[in-house]
């Protein structure tokens, strides 16, 4: 489905899409308590919520990939970044 829809596109639309399914993730080992670390924090939390509504979720509960969740418990988003700004990314 997805491919049918990349080949009608343009180049620009192509690398738009492609970008919405890509994010940085530079900052991820950066120091947790940098602004950094938080701006990621937040642009995952808006990824992650983006490709939910996409799959057919809510969005407003994702799986937590925090190092002691480890993708394995579905959470409130609030939740999810405390986790991430205390413990961590896998």
């Amino acid at each position: 489905m997805m491919r049918d829809y990349l080949l009608r596109e343009s180049k620009q639309e192509k690398i738009a899409i492609i970008e919405e399914y890509i994010m940085d993730r530079s900052w991820i080992n950066c120091v947790r308590i940098s602004d950094e670390y938080e701006r990621g924090v937040e642009e995952f939390i808006q990824f992650a919520q983006r490709n939910a509504i996409n799959n057919g979720h809510d969005g407003g509960k994702i799986r937590c990939p925090c190092i002691n969740c480890l993708n394995g418990r579905i959470l409130d988003v609030n939740i999810m970044r405390e986790h991430l700004l205390c413990d961590g990314f896998l």
